[in-house]
C-alpha cells in the first residue's frame, strides 16, 4: 500500500476516533476572574459594530485566563453574500500559526530522539550538500535544523524575489518531497547563521526532515503525535469535503475602496500532495485553544505528559541579544520573573533568556498568544487582509499602506488593557 492510499485510511479511521483523546477545556467566569462587564460589553459591541461597517466580515475571539475559557465569541460572517455565519466550529485557514504548531512538533520530536535540532540538513537531506550561495560560491557550513526553524537558515525571505515557490508549488500536482528538492537547488540569499529573514522555504525543509526520519507523511506525523493527543480533531493539511463547505471563505479588503473581495482560489489541497508547511493547515479556534493550552500547562494534556516542558522553554528562548524570534514564534522582552528556582535556572543559563510572551500572526488574518506574566491566552480569528496595494491604479487610496489590520487594532485598542498586556516597547532592545 502506498503512503498516500495509507495516509487516506489515516484520514478515516482518524475521523471514527478523534472524540477519544484530547483535553477538556474548562469554562470560566468573566467577571470571577477579575474582568468587568463593562469591558465585556465593549468588546462585544466593537466585534458587532466592525461587522456593520464593514470593517471585518467575521471571526472570533477567545480569552483563557488562568487555563479557563472566559471569553469565546463568533461574529459576523464566513460568506458575506450568502450571509452565512461565522461560527464557533467554523474552519478557517491557519496561515503561519502553521509554523507554530510544526515547530512544537519539530522540537517534540527532537525531545525523544527521533531528531537532533543541531544537525545540519544534510544530515537528513544530502541533497542539500549541494546548496551555494547567489554568487555560486559554496555556503560557508550547511543551516542546521534548528536554524530552519528560526529563520535563520540562509534561505530567500519571503517578501524577496522568488521566496514564496510554494504559491507555484501547489498547483502543479507535486509532493513535499518534490518540492523540497526543487528548494535546495535554490541559492542561498545570506550565509547560514548570519541574519534572520523570514522564510518559508525552512519549513518545508523541516517537514521534509521530519517525514525522512519518520518514514510517513507530514501529515500523519502530525495527527499522530499531536493532533490526537491534544484533541486536535479538526487540524489538518487536507480539509476532508465537510471542512470544505463549512469553510470561512477568504476576503481581500481592497486599499482603493475598501471593499472586501472574496479569493475564489479555495486553497485546498489533496491528501499526500503538497502543502506550505509554514502555512497550510486548517482548523478551527477551538483546536488553537486547546494548543496553545498545552503551551500554557507546559506541555502536558489533561495532566499528563504530552512532551518535556523543557522542549517547549527552548521554543521562547532569545539566543541572540535583540533577536524577536525565537522556535515558531515572535518573542516579547526578556522574563526576569521566575516562576521558581528551577525556571530562574533556565532562564538565566547560557540557552538564552526565556520571553515574557510568545505570539504569532497568519497572514489570512489569524492571531494567537500567550502572556506568561499575566497568565492569558488570545486567539483572534478572521479571513481577511489588505491588498498589497502597488497593483491599484488609484493614486489615492482609502486605506494607506502603513495602516494596522484590524486584528491589530483589535488587541491593542480593546484587548491589551483589559487583559493587562505589556507590548514590547519600540525602544526595548528585544524590538531591534
Amino acid at each position: 500500500m502506498n503512503h498516500l492510499r495509507l495516509l487516506q485510511t489515516f484520514l478515516a479511521l482518524l475521523c471514527s476516533v478523534s472524540t477519544l483523546n484530547g483535553q477538556d477545556m474548562p469554562l470560566g467566569s468573566w467577571e470571577q476572574h477579575g474582568f468587568s462587564l463593562k469591558s465585556r460589553d465593549q468588546l462585544q459591541t466593537y466585534l458587532a459594530a466592525s461587522v456593520e461597517d464593514e470593517s471585518v466580515p467575521g471571526g472570533i475571539v477567545i480569552v483563557i485566563h488562568q487555563g479557563e475559557v472566559v471569553l469565546k465569541e463568533s461574529f459576523g460572517y464566513r460568506h458575506i453574500k450568502r450571509q452565512l455565519p461565522f461560527e464557533l466550529d467554523t474552519p478557517f485557514h491557519a496561515a503561519s500559526l502553521s509554523k507554530s504548531i510544526i515547530s512544537t512538533l519539530v522540537v517534540a520530536l527532537d525531545a525523544d530522539g527521533s531528531l537532533d535540532l543541531d544537525q545540519p540538513i544534510d544530515a537528513y537531506l544530502p541533497m542539500a550538500s549541494q546548496l551555494s550561495m547567489s554568487d555560486s560560491q559554496p555556503a560557508t557550513r550547511m543551516p542546521t535544523l534548528r536554524e530552519c526553524l528560526h529563520h535563520t537558515g540562509g534561505f530567500i525571505a519571503d517578501e524577496e524575489p522568488g521566496g514564496r515557490p510554494w504559491l507555484e508549488f501547489r498547483t502543479q500536482d507535486m509532493t513535499l518531497e518534490e518540492a523540497v528538492e526543487l528548494e535546495l537547488r535554490m541559492p542561498l540569499a545570506r550565509q547560514p547563521g548570519s541574519k534572520f529573514a523570514y522564510s518559508g522555504i525552512g519549513y518545508d525543509i523541516a517537514g521534509r526532515i521530519v517525514e525522512v526520519v519518520t518514514g510517513k507523511l507530514l501529515e500523519e506525523v502530525l495527527q499522530e503525535r499531536l493532533c490526537q493527543p491534544l484533541g486536535m480533531t479538526s487540524t489538518t493539511y487536507y480539509a476532508s469535503s465537510e471542512q470544505c463547505e463549512q469553510m470561512a471563505s477568504f476576503y481581500w479588503r481592497w486599499r482603493s475602496d475598501g471593499f472586501f473581495r472574496r479569493q475564489l482560489d479555495d486553497r485546498i489541497v489533496s491528501p499526500g500532495k503538497y502543502a506550505s508547511v509554514g502555512g497550510g493547515i486548517v482548523t478551527t479556534a477551538d483546536d488553537l485553544a486547546k494548543f496553545m493550552l498545552m503551551h500554557r500547562n507546559g506541555g502536558r494534556v489533561d495532566g499528563k505528559p504530552w512532551t518535556k516542558p523543557e522542549a517547549l522553554l527552548d521554543q521562547y528562548r532569545r539566543k541572540r541579544p535583540g533577536a524577536y524570534y525565537g522556535i515558531g514564534f515572535t518573542l516579547g522582552p526578556a522574563n526576569r520573573m521566575a516562576a521558581s528556582d528551577s525556571e530562574s535556572e533556565v532562564i538565566e543559563n547560557e540557552n538564552g533568556v526565556l520571553a515574557t510572551w510568545i505570539l504569532h500572526t497568519g497572514s489570512s488574518g489569524t492571531m494567537f498568544w500567550l502572556d506568561r506574566s499575566t497568565d492569558t491566552i488570545g486567539i483572534i480569528v478572521t479571513q481577511q487582509r489588505y491588498s498589497s496595494g502597488e497593483a491599484i491604479p488609484e493614486s489615492e487610496k482609502v486605506i494607506a499602506k502603513d495602516a494596522a489590520s484590524w486584528q491589530q487594532t483589535l488587541k491593542k485598542d480593546w484587548m491589551d488593557p483589559i487583559l493587562g498586556w505589556r507590548p514590547l516597547r519600540k525602544d526595548s532592545p528585544a524590538a531591534r
